[in-house]
């Protein structure tokens, strides 16, 4: 089970709080999504400190390898949203 105290996770921002070019849509786009519901995630402090920065392509894999179920299932909404 995994240890789900504040201290050991992390709101996650999926789209970056410093979303750049490389993110779709305007700066504008970017404000108003930025703190959306749709737009967070949990993610374990140890692995959001371990992802860093990465590219979105990057955080899918780590998402997809979470311990926490919720962010595990993320990934599959995203292929099929892709797709």
């Amino acid at each position: 089970m995994v240890d789900l105290d504040e201290s050991n996770v992390n709101l996650e921002h999926i789209m970056p709080q410093g979303a750049g070019d490389d993110w779709p849509g305007s700066a504008e786009e970017k404000q108003f999504y930025l703190n959306r519901i749709g737009n967070l995630t949990l993610l374990l402090a140890s692995e959001n400190r371990d992802m860093g920065d990465a590219p979105f392509l990057d955080r899918t894999g780590v998402y997809a390898a979470s311990q926490i179920m919720l962010t595990q299932a993320l990934v599959s909404c995203i292929r099929d949203y892709a797709s």
